[in-house]
């Protein structure tokens, strides 16, 4: 009789996430942070690939600091993520005053303009601090939010994380999705929440600068919102304090369809990937630093 390995790893990491939501849930706010932290400084240790590969991303993109200093940015980087993931586990007791009250938000205007027009908007940011946070709060805000994912390998905890994102008034959409489904929802006017700062065969991209170099950055999201006729608006949240954030809301990067549809849809995602790259630069431990981002080469993609 043949084991499933793979399933029984699945079952224990769905059954640990459980036990954990319900210690977190359990415990006084400061207790978790307490312990989050120490288990993402820990990661630090255990993960030596991970390690190996932050440590040359930080090399490449911020060459003027010290290893010690690049040592520092990547050990807190983990704390923040062990941070994050209080939060979002305790999404669940939280009322939509208290989601509110989390999030200070700068340019909300630039998104109320483009969201009144009622075409849709394409929210682009990254792996940057709490980014669950940031669709969480524009649906307890009233606002038509939906977030955009990659269906988890397995069922139950793809189930945990759907339900997670609804209980937030959060409509979850499959990557994988079909093309008019995207379309529905932003010309049902949606803020669609999108992640651009990953490298991924798996979708159609496009070589642009990021910290001066090439990276390979999915397109689909521009492409989607030049057909939808949907604003594009650039934002990122960080972490300012136990339990607060600020969220930082760029203005629209406007489309010009009287020139060359790829030509534009490259620049719109360039811009907004500099966007971005200017958050991380100025929080760098806010950001997923093993992530290998610039994996893909130039010249090895066939269009």
């Amino acid at each position: 009789m043949k084991i499933d390995i793979k399933g029984i790893k699945n079952l224990a990491i769905y059954i640990f996430l459980r036990v954990l939501l319900g210690i977190v849930n359990s415990l006084p706010l400061t207790t978790a942070y307490l312990w989050a932290g120490k288990l993402g400084l820990l990661s630090y240790y255990i993960f030596p690939g991970d390690r190996r590969t932050a440590l040359d991303n930080l090399r490449l993109s911020l060459a003027a600091k010290s290893k010690e200093d690049l040592k520092a940015i990547y050990r807190k980087s983990l704390e923040n993520i062990g941070y994050s993931v209080v939060d979002v586990l305790r999404f669940g007791k939280l009322s939509k005053d208290d989601i509110r009250d989390m999030v200070e938000v700068s340019g909300l205007e630039h998104f109320d303009q483009a969201y009144k027009k009622s075409k849709g908007v394409v929210a682009l940011t990254g792996h940057i601090s709490n980014f669950e946070l940031i669709a969480a709060w524009f649906g307890q805000s009233g606002y038509k939010s939906a977030a955009v994912g990659r269906k988890i390998y397995d069922e139950r905890l793809n189930r945990l994380l759907i339900n997670n994102r609804y209980a937030m008034k959060v409509l979850n959409i499959d990557s994988e999705a079909p093309v008019k489904e995207f379309l529905k929802v932003l010309r049902d006017g949606y803020a669609v929440g999108v992640l651009i700062d990953q490298d991924s065969r798996r979708y159609r991209g496009e070589f642009v600068d990021f910290f001066g170099k090439p990276a390979y950055t999915p397109i689909g999201p521009i492409l989607l919102a030049w057909a939808a006729k949907a604003a594009v608006l650039p934002l990122a949240i960080i972490r300012k304090s136990p339990a607060r954030y600020r969220l930082t809301i760029y203005p629209e990067i406007a489309f010009d369809y009287h020139a060359d549809r790829e030509a534009e849809i490259k620049r719109v995602l360039a811009l907004a990937t500099k966007i971005l790259e200017g958050v991380i630069k100025e929080n760098p431990e806010h950001w997923v630093w093993m992530h290998k981002r610039w994996r893909t080469k130039p010249g090895t993609i066939e269009k």
